[in-house]
């Protein structure tokens, strides 16, 4: 049985991805949950993105198998890819708290030994086609069109040709939708920062003043775990992006903000001791009210 983006439900597995900070958030995926009964597996199989395999109950043996793969060794009709005759280089037996790194395109096969849990934290690595049509889709609906034009056209013996000079202009025209690096990078923090679960906040938000008592009595201020938190630095400014949005704050916050992405359980006591404690409180209000975070009950 495989339960996907469990971190979303349960603050203690998002507070385990805190665990990961060696690897830039924006490349969080989600932590799933397998459990299998004795000699349970879902076969071998290989995923294009890194995956950790973290042993919480019982024993998994696994076994890897380095070797380059094409579509003709997977099985036709399923939604992983499970590969129809697979050979063990290596193997190991996890029991509980060990744990197994998988770069991707690694094919691996773990078989339960008995009643186990494993959860699988998994960092995403957007496909070209990923990128480029979610890309598409934005480009389709805020920029502003352009056409095709060649003032310098010359007379051409054969009409039916087209020329590489014609290819080159389409090519380049093409190309400067994706040039500006600045709107490019706003638009991939919006993108990869979008939710994927839309989850109904467990609590009803609180108006500012009763925010501000809370955070003043609070000892932590938890963030929801759907909610994804990414910035980037422009030098003089800070871009905080959460939630498929943004919002753009002084470089003097960017401790702050570094802080509000390391962590899905934040010390009120340390929020207090940031600079500007209004900007603070104003800022932590605004997520808030976006739903990113709750007060413990």
């Amino acid at each position: 049985m495989l339960v996907q983006a469990l971190d979303h439900h349960l603050p203690e597995l998002s507070q385990l991805l805190d665990e990961f900070n060696f690897i830039p958030n924006w490349r969080v995926d989600d932590v799933m949950v397998s459990f299998a009964p004795e000699g349970g597996s879902v076969g071998p199989h290989l995923d294009n993105y890194d995956v950790f395999l973290l042993q919480v109950q019982g024993r998994r043996h696994w076994h890897i198998n380095e070797g380059d793969y094409s579509e003709d060794d997977f099985i036709e009709g399923l939604d992983l890819k499970i590969i129809s005759k697979f050979e063990s280089q290596q193997d190991w037996i996890l029991e509980s708290g060990d744990m197994l790194y998988l770069p991707p395109g690694v094919a691996h096969h773990g078989i339960a030994l008995d009643n186990c849990l494993t959860y699988s934290i998994g960092f995403r690595a957007p496909s070209q086609k990923e990128l480029l049509s979610a890309y598409t889709v934005s480009f389709n609906e805020y920029a502003k069109d352009t056409f095709y034009t060649d003032p310098d056209l010359k007379l051409q013996d054969a009409s039916g040709e087209i020329k590489p000079e014609d290819i080159q202009s389409l090519q380049d025209m093409l190309l400067s939708a994706i040039s500006n690096k600045t709107e490019f990078a706003n638009w991939f923090g919006h993108f990869i920062t979008n939710n994927l679960d839309e989850l109904e906040p467990e609590y009803d938000l609180l108006d500012e003043s009763t925010f501000r008592k809370t955070l003043k009595q609070a000892s932590h201020l938890n963030r929801y775990g759907n909610i994804r938190f990414s910035y980037i630095n422009n030098n003089d400014t800070v871009t905080l992006f959460y939630s498929g949005q943004s919002v753009l704050l002084s470089i003097s916050q960017l401790n702050l903000i570094q802080y509000l992405c390391s962590s899905h359980r934040l010390d009120c006591s340390e929020l207090h001791g940031f600079n500007d404690k209004e900007l603070t409180i104003d800022l932590l209000y605004t997520l808030y009210s976006a739903g990113c975070f709750y007060f413990d009950e």
